[in-house]
């Protein structure tokens, strides 16, 4: 419930349960999923302990994948993937950043051996290759995701990636096709993101994440061919591609508290696995809007340059930037109050959107200051709440307070 969909997933809980039965898994995987999970165990026995043993799991995971991808003899596999991706996320969101590095790109360079970025071959089992698909892509998110900084470009091209979005069988038979990723991000697709299931939406908010990324935190400033009001500008192009999603997605027309109420089971229940990669689509959507509109971003872009700059312009990107920030926190104190999973990138996205705020904090009209200012409080009220899930919620608090 914690962890699946959260949103990396690898396969199918009834696959994974049936080759664990079988045992057909590898200890290091077993040891990862656990390094995971433990945080979110109310078990006694982690009482105080969940942040070591944490640590204990995924040590003891590493050394054995470590002995075993260096032999000469040893021949990867989809789990080895899986198993160092899991443990690429454990290591970041305990600051340690080095070995994280390390394992998000042995992961990637794990996944291109075993050209897991392919179709898979047609002789599998269709289990298997969901199994292939989605490993490959929650290595593609998360390398999209701790990509987010300055002199961090993503290591996986869009446009090498052709293996099909990951489905459920229901949506595949309401859709009838899997699409992949070059026919969602191609603007002339007519199709609707109704149909997609959720993970594949968040995917595709995460590719344009990587491009948000390159235009506005990796790209070297004054070598943009045109300003980001001209239609031609890679500015307007990443924007067209969020708008396309929004235009078929229900992110405008149904107030986000609304739709969560759709993954409520019978028994009055939240569904935690359906309603993740949703909240995941959703966050990542307002997290890009920031993101591209951001003032202090816009600013460094547009210093460089000599020509004049378009006041109108200017005024709807700040416009924009806290319409969306202010979704975003919304959504996210939706999240926490409903009880839903808590992803580690929140705080992120928490950050981004508080130092938005922040700005406006400082704004000249009377209501917007006091709007910001309430914005700001809830941004540092969820990270203080996180702090119980996550260990590196309290650092955050101090990056959006700067």
């Amino acid at each position: 419930m914690y962890c699946q969909s959260q949103p990396y997933v690898y396969f199918s809980s009834e696959y994974f349960y049936r080759k664990l039965d079988s045992g057909d898994l590898p200890d290091y995987l077993l040891m990862a999923m656990t390094a995971m999970a433990v945080r979110f165990s109310d078990d006694p026995f982690f009482e105080g302990t969940r942040a070591e043993s944490a640590e204990i799991y995924a040590r003891t995971a590493w050394n054995e994948i470590f002995d075993k991808s260096f032999s000469e003899d040893y021949l990867l596999d989809v789990h080895i993937v899986q198993a160092t991706n899991m443990l690429a996320v454990v290591d970041f969101t305990a600051s340690r950043q080095k070995l994280a590095w390390v394992k998000i790109g042995l992961a990637v360079r794990f996944a291109q051996s075993l050209q897991l970025n392919k179709e898979p071959p047609s002789q599998m089992t269709l289990e298997e290759q969901d199994e292939r698909r989605k490993s490959f892509w929650s290595v593609f998110l998360l390398d999209r995701l701790v990509s987010c900084g300055t002199n961090r470009p993503p290591t996986l091209a869009d446009t090498d990636c052709t293996v099909l979005l990951p489905s459920s069988a229901v949506t595949y038979r309401e859709s009838g096709f899997l699409p992949d990723l070059r026919a969602l991000n191609d603007l002339s697709w007519n199709g609707s993101t109704e149909n997609l299931d959720c993970f594949a939406q968040t995917l595709l908010m995460a590719s344009a994440l990587g491009r948000v990324e390159r235009h506005t935190l990796q790209h070297q400033a004054g070598i943009d061919r045109f300003p980001p009001w001209d239609s031609r500008s890679d500015f307007a192009a990443i924007y067209s591609t969020l708008l396309n999603f929004e235009a078929h997605s229900d992110i405008t027309r149904v107030s986000f508290s609304t739709t969560i109420r759709r993954y409520v089971k019978q028994n009055g229940t939240l569904d935690h696995q359906s309603a993740g990669h949703f909240v995941f689509s959703n966050i990542l959507y307002h997290m890009n809007q920031c993101l591209l509109h951001h003032p202090f971003l816009l600013r460094k872009r547009l210093e460089p340059r000599k020509s004049r700059i378009s006041p109108s312009f200017l005024r709807e990107a700040l416009r924009r930037s806290r319409e969306h920030a202010y979704q975003l926190t919304v959504s996210l104190r939706i999240v926490q109050k409903q009880g839903l999973t808590l992803s580690s990138f929140y705080a992120y996205a928490t950050m981004v959107a508080g130092t938005i705020h922040q700005l406006f904090v400082h704004h000249c009209d009377e209501w917007l200051r006091k709007s910001a200012q309430q914005m700001l409080e809830y941004s540092l009220e969820f990270l203080d709440k996180g702090q119980g899930t996550w260990d590196h919620y309290p650092r955050v608090v101090c990056q959006t307070l700067l």
